[in-house]
């Protein structure tokens, strides 16, 4: 499964309204950022000799990502979807890289849970108080 973290302007990424960053945003700050690449599609090797892709013209992968290993598929990838840029699992380092992002879309960073990170990679302390959403059972969606 995985846990995802979200660049979002929404007061809690979930939630079905507030300030969303625009599709055409998103491919602008890719195109404008250095240590980006916008690839649109992304490949993971599987056991077994089978292969993981998946297509999305808002893919792009972080260049400068030490971690980032081009013939086993692990990378950097950070998706567009619904308003918010999504990364999965990603490490001390990719968050810090997603609060720099975060930072030139006038955005932040916030776990599925809706706690808040800093470039260093730690939580804000106490973040989730301020998203009240954040709080609710795990079966409320909206």
């Amino acid at each position: 499964m995985g846990y995802n973290l979200y660049i979002t302007r929404k007061a809690f990424w979930a939630d079905p309204e507030g300030v969303e960053i625009s599709q055409a945003e998103w491919l602008s700050f890719v195109e404008s950022d250095t240590e980006m690449r916008l690839d649109g599609e992304a490949h993971a090797d599987l056991p077994g000799g089978r292969r993981l892709s998946v297509a999305d013209p808002t893919l792009a992968v972080w260049t400068k990502y030490s971690g980032n290993q081009p013939e086993g598929g692990n990378m950097a990838w950070f998706h567009w979807s619904e308003g918010d840029v999504t990364v999965k699992n990603p490490d001390a380092e990719i968050i810090g890289k997603m609060v720099r992002i975060a930072q030139g879309l006038q955005a932040e960073v916030q776990g599925e849970g809706g706690e808040r990170y800093q470039e260093n990679g730690e939580t804000v302390p106490d973040a989730t108080a301020q998203y009240p959403a954040a709080r609710r059972p795990w079966w409320k969606f909206w």
